[in-house]
């Protein structure tokens, strides 16, 4: 069985870029301290570097090769980066969601490279002005009739939803709930084509500059059928075959995501929630869950594992 410096270790060398708290939630170390100590030791010994990231809090990255002993499990060797990157590979695989809720089998799930990832937006932004450099609008990457729909369609959503354009950020660092708490350094890094459902914009790239707004997500505030053919658009644009959704099970994102036509289209569609029971904090429980779930997911972790978290179910769209 891995240490917990072990476990840490490699979710650094998979993930880089992740703070304490993100690495806490990954490997499942309890308590913080414990995380944070280990990390700390991981650079005293010169096998992790820690830096501010990019909300001022410290992210944790593996040195560069030839800086360090190459360690693995714990035990130092002459090997290659490749021999190390080989030796993380094996014991990183695919991650797999159970579901708990259906009794079903572990599901083989792809490479996050090959496969577009769908997450909902937060209800708690950032109200600081400025921000990091931004990247391209979903829109640039849509058909140029459904790129013009889906802007007509946010102008008219603009008045109900608040929104404040007077300085713009990139939407992973506006949003700042309990989900993006979890996720947002594995978010930034990721290599997979990532949507972002929400209120005020519809569909959203996570380096997408946005305003600040107020506005939950729904369905009826967008003409019909619009976000489900610009999902599928994005979809195919990307090239992807594969699309994984985590989204509350009972929500408008969930809806969206069921909504849309992924089997004719012939894009293999999951949607991935956590086991939660009505009450007990459920409100404040479910957008962690489904963030830890995520950065587990991108940093090819096992889902489903049993450490302490809550369970997460599958949906085959």
């Amino acid at each position: 069985m891995s240490t917990n410096r072990e476990r840490i270790l490699r979710t650094i060398v998979a993930t880089p870029g992740l703070t304490d708290g993100e690495i806490r939630a990954v490997t499942g170390v309890e308590p913080h301290q414990q995380v944070n100590q280990i990390c700390r030791s991981l650079e005293r010994e010169g096998l992790v570097r820690r830096t501010g990231g990019i909300h001022g809090k410290i992210v944790n990255l593996p040195t560069a090769v030839g800086e360090r002993p190459q360690v693995l499990d714990g035990q130092q060797t002459g090997g290659s980066s490749s021999d190390v990157a080989a030796k993380s590979s094996t014991r990183h695989q695919p991650a797999r969601v159970h579901s708990t809720e259906h009794d079903k089998p572990p599901l083989d799930w792809p490479e996050p490279a090959t496969t577009m990832v769908i997450i909902p937006c937060s209800g708690r932004k950032l109200r600081a002005l400025g921000g990091s450099a931004a990247g391209p609008s979903v829109a640039e990457r849509l058909p140029e009739q459904l790129s013009s729909d889906l802007l007509d369609a946010r102008r008219r959503v603009a008045p109900l939803a608040h929104v404040d354009e007077y300085e713009k950020m990139p939407a992973v660092q506006r949003y700042v709930g309990g989900f993006y708490e979890m996720s947002s350094s594995a978010i930034r890094s990721a290599r997979s084509p990532i949507a972002i459902l929400s209120g005020g914009y519809g569909l959203l790239l996570p380096l997408e500059p946005i305003g600040w707004y107020d506005r939950a997500f729904s369905l009826a505030d967008w003409p019909k059928g619009l976000l489900q053919r610009c999902l599928v658009a994005f979809a195919q644009e990307a090239r992807v075959e594969q699309v994984v959704a985590f989204c509350a099970r009972s929500t408008s994102y969930a809806s969206l995501v069921r909504s849309t036509p992924w089997s004719r289209e012939g894009i293999a569609a999951r949607l991935v929630y956590p086991v939660v029971g009505a009450g007990n904090g459920a409100q404040a429980i479910v957008p962690r869950a489904l963030g830890r779930a995520v950065t587990r997911y991108l940093a090819r972790v096992d889902v489903g594992q049993d450490d302490g978290a809550h369970k997460m179910a599958v949906e085959e769209l």
